[in-house]
């Protein structure tokens, strides 16, 4: 009950109570996994799951695998290697995440949310047209959920498809209006296709309704800075800033606009920060580059350095 009321943290010692009981019971080791999901506790969660499976299998009975057309029961070994696939997912193990999912389609082939999760995977592989059959296996079940839709949206945007993406989040949006990440993410795509102004009112949109996420803010502050809107677009990527210091893209925007506009010492300062907090980033470190170039031609470069001396 605490898990299901958003107190993952209070219900892991319930959790624990239950196992020093029952150490073989699987469904108590599958629920601890779901709070340690949920406060993402990845690693932590997958040995829960490891656990819990190996218990499932040791015990005979086991729910028949549902049809296509009906309603998935997950038993117990299904719903903690459905867990584990989330959990391998969300820390960037995707080969084993779709492993895992595939291993619960084969229990539970009509569950449509695990078709979801495994075009999630099988989309950051890289694996679009596979992450596109399972997105619409998952439609053939809730042919209107908004989630799904948004989901086979955002493949469609990474394959290329602007326009198809576009009708998705139009779509999806029409069915949950009230969801700050389908505007973000249509905002996106308009920037893509060089709709600016029609993007910088999908990200206000999405501002409107989620405040406090830092990439919504710079990225409408990257539409705002298309538009020619300097002033309103540095207010908002030092939103994004206040809000997450540690969010890389916000200073390399910051930077790259700030170079665009001729103040090379303003942009190194942020453009250095974009690269201390990605370092694997090569735009921020190739527009770092040019800055660096223009204040050695200007002969500011050495008053940068003892800057940054007498500040350390």
């Amino acid at each position: 009950m605490l898990h299901n009321m958003g107190e993952a943290e209070r219900a892991i010692p319930c959790f624990d109570l239950a196992i020093s009981l029952d150490p073989d019971d699987p469904a108590a080791h599958s629920d601890k996994a779901l709070c340690l999901f949920d406060m993402r506790e990845y690693r932590r969660a997958v040995e829960c799951c490891d656990r819990a499976i190996r218990l499932a299998r040791a015990r005979p009975k086991r729910p028949p695998a549902p049809t296509a057309k009906e309603d998935c029961v997950f038993s117990d070994p299904a719903l903690a290697t459905y867990t584990r696939g989330r959990a391998l997912d969300a820390m960037g193990e995707h080969a084993a995440a779709v492993e895992a999912f595939g291993t619960v389609l084969e229990m539970c082939p009509g569950a449509d949310t695990v078709h979801c999760s495994m075009g999630f995977a099988l989309e950051s592989m890289g694996r679009f047209k596979e992450a596109v059959r399972h997105l619409k296996m998952a439609l053939g079940r809730k042919p209107n959920s908004a989630t799904y839709i948004g989901a086979l949206a955002h493949v469609h945007w990474q394959m290329g498809s602007s326009t198809e993406a576009l009708a998705g989040y139009d779509s999806a949006i029409s069915l949950d209006p009230n969801d700050a990440g389908f505007h973000q993410d249509r905002g996106l795509v308009l920037l893509d296709m060089g709709l600016n102004a029609e993007a910088y009112e999908a990200l206000d949109r999405a501002t409107g309704l989620k405040q406090d996420a830092a990439d919504t803010w710079s990225y409408k502050g990257l539409a705002l800075l298309h538009l020619e809107r300097s002033r309103e677009a540095f207010r908002c990527i030092d939103k994004a800033i206040s809000l997450d210091p540690g969010y890389a893209p916000a200073h390399l925007i910051k930077g790259a606009a700030l170079l665009d506009a001729g103040q090379p010492r303003k942009a190194l300062e942020c453009l250095d920060r974009a690269v201390r907090l990605n370092p694997d980033d090569k735009v921020a470190r190739e527009k770092r580059e040019v800055a660096l170039g223009q204040l050695s031609r200007s002969g500011s470069f050495w008053s940068h350095i003892r800057g940054r001396k007498g500040g350390s």
